[in-house]
């Protein structure tokens, strides 16, 4: 299911508030990343959109860092609990971090369990004068007030449209 989600709502101020706390949480990150000489950060997991900082790739393994998700990810890694990290892990700990749960909230979104799959979130793609959500098609969902439910052929034209705006 797709929707259209209009300017003036409560569901999209509330989404906007969301993309702006996102950004917000990842221009603390960057920041970080940049001083430390990084190249990338791995955000916190399934339960974050943004903060949870869970790794950062460098080009090789800094003292007193340990490797992280070696398994998926090459050159990634976390600061051990150390005295010399205390300042940089607190630094960490207190990147602002933004949740599924509060996308779900904002939306009216309850997690589901379809057959063997589980359905944590909605997807949502920003824009300025409208945000669009996408719901999959086996899930039990109403839309609220300010959404309008719209063919996936216009889903995929004005998220176009958003990415065409970006980038221009």
């Amino acid at each position: 299911m797709k929707y259209k989600v209009m300017k003036g709502s409560q569901a999209y101020t509330d989404l906007t508030h969301i993309k702006d706390r996102i950004h917000q949480s990842d221009e603390v990150s960057k920041q970080l990343v940049d001083e430390l000489g990084a190249t990338e950060w791995l955000n916190g997991g399934f339960s974050y959109l943004t903060g949870g900082m869970l790794g950062i790739r460098f080009s090789s393994q800094p003292d007193g860092w340990k490797p992280v998700y070696t398994s998926k990810h090459q050159n990634c890694f976390f600061p051990k609990k150390l005295k010399k990290n205390e300042a940089l892990l607190t630094r960490i700990e207190a990147i602002p971090k933004v949740t599924i749960w509060e996308l779900n909230q904002a939306v009216g979104y309850q997690h589901q369990t379809i057959g063997d799959r589980f359905i944590a979130t909605v997807g949502v793609t920003w824009g300025t004068d409208y945000h669009l959500l996408s719901v999959k098609e086996d899930c039990e969902y109403t839309p609220l007030d300010g959404m309008e439910e719209i063919t996936v052929s216009e889903f995929n034209r004005l998220k176009e449209k958003l990415h065409h705006d970006v980038q221009a």
